[in-house]
């Protein structure tokens, strides 16, 4: 099957829903470029890459497989699930980083 016969990227724009590509890319990690190719049909998504959209968009990737159109009432997060979800990722990152920091290397002690 070549990449134009996949309705992979319709499926994963409608599941986007009102989100931004670079913030969907940026969250899967993968550039906002790479992903509007996939969008457009233009590249194929790995399989890693197709789980990861899949689970960033809250859907299984059977759905971004299927060949039965998108189901409405399976609509994307609505957007303040989706900023939630973003902040406490973002606060995740902040703390592990920050743990990371503050823990003195092993054979240090703390001064």
């Amino acid at each position: 099957m070549v990449a134009a016969d996949l309705p992979i990227g319709d499926r994963i724009r409608h599941y986007r829903g009102g989100r931004r590509q670079d913030a969907v890319a940026g969250l899967v990690g993968i550039s906002p470029d790479y992903l509007s190719q996939i969008e457009r049909g233009l590249k194929v998504p790995s399989l890693p890459i197709l789980y990861a959209l899949a689970q960033e968009l809250g859907v299984p990737a059977a759905a971004l497989l299927s060949e039965q159109a998108p189901a409405e009432e399976t609509a994307v997060d609505t957007a303040e699930a989706a900023v939630g979800r973003d902040m406490r990722r973002w606060a995740a990152s902040l703390m592990t980083s920050a743990d990371t920091q503050a823990r003195p290397q092993r054979g240090e002690g703390w001064a």
